[in-house]
């Protein structure tokens, strides 16, 4: 007993790859707040950005290459979806647990080999997919499960992403195709498809119609539908669009036989109930804390639930967690699109 407890309650030590401003804005935040836990070094390939990250947050190994890194219990993975695989390939060899920034992989063949790779180490892997750590999704998601409005009939979700791949930046990893993933499906989309898949507990995603605009050879716009297989067995319509070009209406909307909920992207909205279909009810359901909170709580919680799979490992489903029907869908997309894309520039 005395050796599990001190197992279980040791400093974990983690080591952080990439450190943009994602990493220093809301998951060194997050993680420093965790008791238990010790950032144990920073790795960037600008030894510039590593050394005053590492000097702002009091870490005290700053490094330019994974291989000088010194051996942690995690790492956090955030760069480029393009870079990955090598990097968790190399990650895996030493032992190390790791949670990625979303999306995991660039393919669902990419995805499959990394999770059996992974497995056959007994390591622990994880996506950020922190959307559905916020509160509103949570609360939707209970809505719905509770089957107060009746069975699920349709979903219709949609998000925009302004882009910064103008060819003159050249620092945005999103002038690369390959470093980016493709486009804003891989890169805004995955989230807004992952919030679909747990609200409503999907297993499978069919693709029925897609068609994307590609600028350059990158993905600017994919408008898609088709249908829901949920853990229930129940076929539900799905529609969605993700656009880097168009403003669209940012969120999701869940049609039920006697209601609808109406779920923003942004956390700090209230979460939109109709009940009825004849002179409907409205109801809004506000968050409990600031709006300046969600992001970070969302962060937080997390991180405190991949880091308790690391103490103690249970029912771990390493293709739900790191999303993998949302690669697969994906994936689809692009394979039916492939003949029916617009190409605005070569």
């Amino acid at each position: 007993m005395a050796a599990e407890k001190t197992k279980n309650e040791r400093e974990l030590e983690i080591g952080l790859i990439g450190c943009g401003s994602i990493v220093e804005g809301l998951h060194l935040p997050s993680l420093t707040s965790i008791p238990g836990t010790k950032i144990k070094w920073v790795c960037d390939a600008s030894a510039e950005r590593a050394r005053r990250v590492a000097r702002d947050w009091d870490i005290r190994k700053a490094y330019t290459q994974l291989c000088d890194c010194v051996d942690v219990d995690a790492v956090l993975i955030a760069t480029p979806v393009g870079t990955r695989r090598e990097i968790l390939d190399q990650t895996t060899k030493r032992g190390w647990h790791a949670f990625c920034e979303k999306p995991f992989a660039t393919s669902t063949l990419e995805h499959h080999d990394l999770l059996r790779n992974a497995g056959h180490k007994g390591l622990v892997l994880g996506a950020g997919y922190m959307r559905r750590y916020y509160w509103a999704v949570e609360k939707a998601r209970k809505i719905l499960h509770s089957n107060a409005l009746g069975s699920l009939i349709e979903v219709v979700a949609s998000d925009s992403a302004q882009l910064d791949r103008t060819g003159i930046d050249q620092s945005s990893y999103r002038n690369s195709a390959q470093a980016s993933g493709g486009g804003v499906l891989v890169e805004t989309g995955c989230h807004l498809l992952d919030q679909v898949m747990f609200v409503t507990d999907c297993e499978e995603f069919e693709v029925e119609s897609c068609e994307q605009t590609i600028w350059d050879g990158y993905e600017v716009e994919t408008v898609a539908s088709g249908f829901l297989k949920l853990c229930s067995g129940a076929e539900v319509a799905f529609q969605f669009t993700v656009s880097g070009v168009e403003p669209v209406f940012q969120g999701i909307a869940l049609c039920c036989e006697s209601g609808e909920i109406r779920l923003w992207l942004d956390p700090g909205r209230a979460l939109e109930v109709s009940i009825g279909k004849e002179n409907p009810h409205s109801l809004e359901i506000l968050p409990t804390f600031p709006r300046q909170n969600h992001a970070f709580e969302a962060f937080r919680n997390e991180w405190l639930h991949f880091l308790g799979q690391i103490r103690e490992p249970g029912n771990w489903d390493s293709q739900r967690e790191t999303g993998l029907l949302t690669t697969e869908a994906i994936m689809k997309c692009r394979e039916l699109a492939s003949n029916s894309s617009l190409t605005v520039r070569q």
